[in-house]
């Protein structure tokens, strides 16, 4: 854990389309970006209370842009099983809304312009702190693969915000749902939960609930702790933020994000020389 800057990219659709946000979404955006960072300072304290402290500091930007893109553009979401989860499945809905909002930045395409961008938030220079890494995330009221999602070798986040502020309950054969996808949100007041989720996996978390096909015998995080609170055919699993986005943390997250101190000599283990 350091010091994190983040770039929150609200990527704005076509005047008059679903894709464009209001002044009120875009408040939200920020506050529950905020609000997210306090989760994880929360749980930060919770977790090292007493003990070896956590070095966490978060520094943030919002940058807007402002597309001329027809929604319909972009390919609808699948529904639940209909197609492969496959990171191809997830760039071809990205790309076509992320590569003209990179452009808009000066930036280049795809994974390049990515990475152009969060270099660009480590090189500025910040009043509070010099950041020692970076991640951006983006917003968008165009479709995409899922709600939410990480990657963290590109250090980016994708927030489908419609789809995330949506409560609409699906049918019990797997239908219905956001835009028939079988799934629904969080609720608005409830993104700050799924950035935080989100960053967890930027910091090396991995997912928990049983949706993910995760397992308990899989080694993951800063320490390759294993995955012990997966809900797969697991009967003591627990609430945690990376199980169901609860602001809590069951005993095997902390090893993953690097929280932990083993040898109790006042310095976290990922920080040992």
């Amino acid at each position: 854990m350091r010091d994190f800057m983040v770039g929150i990219v609200i990527v704005d659709g076509k005047a008059g389309s679903e894709a464009e946000f209001t002044a009120g979404e875009k408040l939200t955006v920020a506050v529950e970006a905020w609000q997210a960072f306090d989760v994880l300072y929360r749980l930060k304290g919770v977790v090292t209370a007493g003990g070896t402290k956590v070095p966490l500091f978060f520094m943030a930007q919002i940058d807007t842009v402002k597309l001329d893109l027809d929604p319909s553009s972009v390919p609808a979401p699948p529904a639940k099983g209909s197609e492969a989860n496959t990171s191809d499945q997830y760039e071809r809905r990205e790309k076509v809304w992320r590569d003209p909002a990179l452009q808009a930045l000066g930036l280049s395409s795809g994974q390049a312009g990515i990475s152009q961008y969060v270099q660009k938030l480590m090189a500025k220079s910040w009043a509070p702190a010099t950041p020692d890494a970076a991640y951006v995330v983006f917003f968008t009221k165009y479709m995409a693969k899922w709600m939410a999602y990480a990657d963290q070798s590109l250090g980016r986040i994708t927030m489908c915000y419609p789809w995330l502020a949506d409560l609409t309950d699906p049918n019990a054969d797997g239908t219905g749902g956001f835009r028939n996808t079988g799934s629904k949100g969080w609720g608005e007041a409830n993104i700050d939960h799924v950035v935080a989720h989100e960053s967890g996996h930027i910091f090396g978390a991995p997912d928990e609930y049983a949706d993910s096909k995760c397992s308990v015998s899989a080694n993951a995080g800063h320490l390759h702790i294993a995955n012990s609170n997966c809900e797969v055919s697991n009967a003591t699993s627990v609430d945690c933020l990376m199980k169901n986005n609860k602001e809590a943390m069951c005993p095997a997250t902390p090893g993953h994000l690097g929280w932990v101190d083993r040898n109790n000599n006042g310095t976290l283990d990922v920080l040992e020389p």
